[in-house]
């Protein structure tokens, strides 16, 4: 797909930056970078939706697989004050969860700012401090922080690892940066300007696990939530609330001497959490006794910092009642099992997509969709409209409902791109039941579109003997771009005619004077004992490349044969005598 994410000025990804865009694991797509745009697209419940300006701000985005749907995206920066208001971002990275970092440098003094370790910009207004960000998966604020000393500190890449800790790359010209820690490897600057590596962690890392995630009605779900304290300080205060999702009710909390029911919440007052404190809370609660949608459990844990003042984190998780796993496998003929991976340029190929649901319930509302690359052409679907039907190089496939073990098959005949390059054919699918493992939901089978050409020529003919046998000499040249097997074959002729071989491989072709991209194919052609008057038979030799059969060459090849003559041969020295 190719789409564009912008407003009516002048929006752009960072110079300076390292990774611009990153995929999540269900492939969606993550960019970062900033936008002079005061129309820049952005979506409800962000963190920022609306521009700092007049200069740039920084921006998120996130886009669906298929490039279809812009799924959030925000503005990240301030206003000028008193300095040139440029806030930049760089870097961005994204959890297992679908929480978002990133980072850039800014100049604002109002850059939006949560949960901070560093809540105010250090410097003039003229300087920059690096900031680390990190976004919900809703894409609303998570917490936010200047990180720099009195000069300047850029932000220039970030990574984060699957507990949610970010680490941070960032230039710094600043001798005073706050942040170095004590028992740092370098804890003064070494120059005019210095790298600077930092983790970044959560205060409170605070998550849920629910089991099993597809319940059955009349039984239980047990949530699971942790709450442990990664800063350098103790915090105090710490309240865990859960809401318990309509339907359902609660069996037991444990440790209940902290716990108790109030009109569907279950609230904790953990109190104080030391350095490296962690706290498990278990939740059991009964499931409907009528199966509907999933239900959603939240659950929000408030605490105070010395420093930072009072801090909230959300969680959530979801139970299902209906869940499948739906998985897709595309794979393409082989035309050359010794280059399986060649086609010629434009020939047609066909592809086979399976779709199969795994269960453990039925999968109801499946969709295959079909993308190809450019330059390559669907010249059928099966089954086809209306089950199948294509626009814009995209085939979406309409297969209904899929019992638990069952398959179903599409098969595509499609035309290999004219220019010679690789190429891929994608495929995914979705269903309306939740699916449980998304690895499986994309597939794609890639080949290379190769230029097949070939000359032949007869380099000698000889006859011997009565009835004549005529044998011819041909030289083929591979003037392919790769390396090609040759099938030759004759039709045509009533005479006796074998050829040999009957297959050529892997012929070479003529990259350097040091490949030999010849080899010589002998037909044998063998008059009939019987004949009358004058006689010819053609013979059609083909030649074709295996990996591309539209791309056969031949070569006609005819016989003659004059009784009288032959007849006079014969009887003459008797005649003489």
């Amino acid at each position: 797909f190719s789409t564009y994410v912008g407003g009516s000025g002048n929006d752009q990804t960072a110079a300076f930056g390292a990774h611009s865009l990153v995929l999540d694991g269900d492939d969606n797509v993550y960019i970062t970078g900033l936008s002079l745009s005061d129309d820049f697209p952005t979506t409800p419940g962000v963190a920022q939706p609306e521009f700092g300006g007049p200069n740039f701000d920084g921006i998120v985005a996130k886009v669906a697989p298929d490039g279809s749907d812009l799924l959030y995206s925000t503005y990240l920066g301030g206003s000028p004050s008193g300095g040139n208001g440029n806030d930049f971002m760089s870097g961005i990275a994204v959890d297992p969860v679908g929480n978002v970092y990133v980072t850039g440098h800014v100049h604002s003094v109002d850059f939006p700012i949560k949960n901070a370790i560093q809540p105010n910009k250090i410097g003039s207004p003229a300087s920059s401090d690096a900031n680390i960000t990190k976004l919900k998966p809703d894409g609303s604020l998570d917490y936010s922080t200047f990180f720099g000393g009195s000069q300047n500190e850029w932000g220039h890449d970030i990574e984060v690892d699957e507990n949610g800790t970010a680490y941070v790359l960032l230039y710094s010209a600043s001798d005073d940066v706050q942040l170095i820690t004590e028992d740092a490897f370098q804890t003064e600057s070494g120059g005019e300007i210095d790298i600077v590596v930092a983790e970044i962690s959560s205060v409170l890392q605070v998550n849920k696990v629910g089991t099993p995630q597809v319940a059955e009605a009349d039984s239980s779900v047990t949530y699971t939530l942790t709450v442990e304290n990664s800063s350098p300080q103790p915090v105090t205060d710490v309240v865990l609330t859960d809401t318990l999702p309509a339907g359902m009710t609660l069996a037991n909390v444990t440790p209940d001497a902290l716990c108790e029911e109030e009109t569907g919440l279950v609230i904790c007052d953990i109190g104080e959490l030391e350095v490296g404190d962690l706290v498990t809370t278990t939740i059991v609660v009964n499931t409907p006794s009528t199966v509907g949608p999933p239900l959603v459990n939240n659950a929000e844990v408030t605490a105070l910092h010395p420093d930072l003042g009072l801090l909230t984190y959300n969680v959530a998780e979801t139970t299902f009642f209906d869940a499948a796993d739906v998985s897709v496998d595309i794979v393409a003929d082989v035309l050359d099992e010794n280059q399986p991976s060649d086609v010629g340029t434009g020939t047609p190929l066909t592809y086979t997509a399976t779709v199969t649901n795994d269960g453990p319930d039925v999968a109801t509302g499946v969709v295959l969709t079909s993308t190809l690359d450019a330059g390559m052409e669907l010249v059928s679907v099966a089954p086809a409209a209306p089950v199948c039907e294509e626009a814009h190089g995209v085939t979406t496939c309409d297969l209904g409902t899929l019992a638990v073990d069952e398959s179903a098959t599409v098969t595509f005949v499609v035309s290999a791109p004219e220019e010679r390059g690789s190429f891929l054919h994608s495929v995914a699918v979705v269903s309306d039941v939740p699916d449980q493992d998304t690895s499986n939901n994309t597939s794609a089978a890639s080949k290379f579109a190769e230029v097949y050409e070939a000359e032949v020529a007869v380099t000698d003919t000889t006859r011997v003997g009565e009835p004549p046998v005529f044998t011819y000499t041909l030289e083929l040249t591979n003037a392919s771009t790769w390396f090609t097997t040759f099938d030759i074959a004759s039709s045509g002729n009533n005479w006796t005619t074998v050829v040999t071989p009957t297959e050529i491989v892997s012929l070479e072709y003529r990259p350097t004077p040091d490949f030999d991209p010849t080899a010589t194919i002998t037909v044998t052609v063998s008059a009939p004992e019987e004949l009358s008057g004058v006689n010819e038979d053609t013979a059609t030799i083909t030649i074709t490349p295996r990996a591309g059969p539209d791309k056969a060459i031949s070569i006609d090849l005819t016989s003659t044969v004059d009784d009288e003559i032959t007849d006079r041969r014969l009887y003459l020295p008797i005649v003489g005598r």
